[in-house]
């Protein structure tokens, strides 16, 4: 990981940060970047802390940024586990 994108990174950690109405808007596409980044750079914890941040806001829980994450997670992991199984 670069330092810019830690910057960035970091930056949409805090704006996310403590507020619940944005983090029930935020779209599937940003969700997705943050995951790809993580299958492109590894677990960085900065990544780690921005999906933890749209998923609880405000000490609650955000259900629909919750199923976003898993669903984009899971879509993940089954493509890196098909890709496993192809290179067998």
């Amino acid at each position: 990981m670069n330092f810019q994108q830690l910057l960035e990174t970091q930056t949409c950690t805090s704006i996310f940060k403590d507020n619940v109405m944005l983090a029930n808007e935020i779209t599937d596409n940003v969700v997705q970047h943050f995951v790809r980044a993580i299958e492109t750079n590894g677990r960085h914890v900065q990544y780690i802390k921005f999906l933890q941040t749209v998923v609880k806001a405000e000490n609650q829980y955000i259900r629909k940024t919750q199923d976003m994450v898993m669903a984009e997670v899971g879509i993940s992991f089954y493509v890196c586990i098909g890709a496993e199984f192809s290179l067998s």
